[in-house]
C-alpha cells in the first residue's frame, strides 16, 4: 500500500515494483489522471484505492469507537460530536485508509513518508493498527544498506572499512527524543527482534 499517491517518487516506485513482479501495488487516494493515463498506457497492474465503501464506513466506526474509548465515560455530547467529525475526517485519509487495509489483512504493509511527517505516519498506524502486544512505546528504525567499496588492489578493506558491509539497523532517530532507561532497553529488543525477520541473521547489538 502506497498511501501517498500525489508524489511522484511514490508513482516510480510502484511501477519499479510492478515491472519487477516483486509486489502487488496498490495507490491510495486519488492520483493526477495524467499517472492513471501512464498506467493505463504501460499495462499496469497497480490497483488505484480510494478511501470510499463499506471501508470507510468500517474504519470510521473503528476510529468513534476508539476515540470513545480514550475519552471515557464522562464525555459530552459536544465531545463526541468532535470525536464522530474527527474520526470521519481520519477514515478519508489515506494514511489511515492504508493502515486499516493493513490491519484488516487486506495488504501486507504500508509505506508513507515521501511526503507526511514521522509524526502522522505513526499517529495513523497507532490509530488503526496499534503496537504489538506488550510493547510499551512505539519506536522508529532506519534499515541502511550500503555500496560494495572497492580498495586500490581490489577487494582489501579501505582502512577499518570492510570492502563488503551487511546492512544495519539504526534506532531510534525519529520517535523518542528522550528515552530513559526502560526505554532503551525496549528499543534494542525491539530492533534485534527487527533485525531478524528483516536481514534473517542472528542481531548483534551495539548501544
Amino acid at each position: 500500500m502506497f498511501a501517498e499517491s500525489a508524489e511522484p517518487r511514490v508513482l516510480e516506485a510502484a511501477l519499479r515494483l510492478d515491472r519487477a513482479g516483486e509486489a502487488a501495488p496498490w495507490l491510495v487516494g486519488d492520483p493526477p489522471p495524467e499517472w492513471r493515463e501512464r498506467l493505463r498506457r504501460e499495462g499496469s497492474r497497480i490497483r488505484i484505492v480510494r478511501p470510499g465503501g463499506e471501508r470507510l464506513r468500517r474504519l470510521a466506526a473503528f476510529l468513534r469507537r476508539r476515540s470513545s474509548a480514550n475519552s471515557g465515560a464522562a464525555a459530552d455530547s459536544t465531545d463526541s460530536d468532535t470525536g464522530a467529525d474527527r474520526a470521519e475526517a481520519e477514515a478519508r485519509d489515506p494514511l489511515f485508509f492504508a493502515d486499516w487495509l493493513v490491519a484488516t489483512g487486506e495488504a501486507a504493509g504500508a509505506i508513507a513518508g515521501a511526503r507526511a511527517t514521522t509524526a502522522e505516519v505513526v499517529r495513523a498506524a497507532l490509530r488503526t493498527i496499534g503496537p504489538r502486544p506488550g510493547v510499551r512505546r512505539i519506536s522508529g528504525a532506519f534499515l541502511m544498506e550500503f555500496p560494495d567499496r572497492e580498495s586500490p588492489n581490489g577487494d582489501a578493506p579501505i582502512g577499518e572499512i570492510p570492502a563488503r558491509r551487511p546492512p544495519l539497523l539504526f534506532t531510534d532517530g525519529a520517535v523518542i527524543p528522550e528515552p530513559g532507561v526502560a526505554d532503551l532497553a525496549e528499543i534494542a529488543l525491539l530492533a534485534a527482534d527487527a533485525a531478524k525477520t528483516l536481514l534473517d541473521e542472528e542481531p548483534r547489538v551495539a548501544m
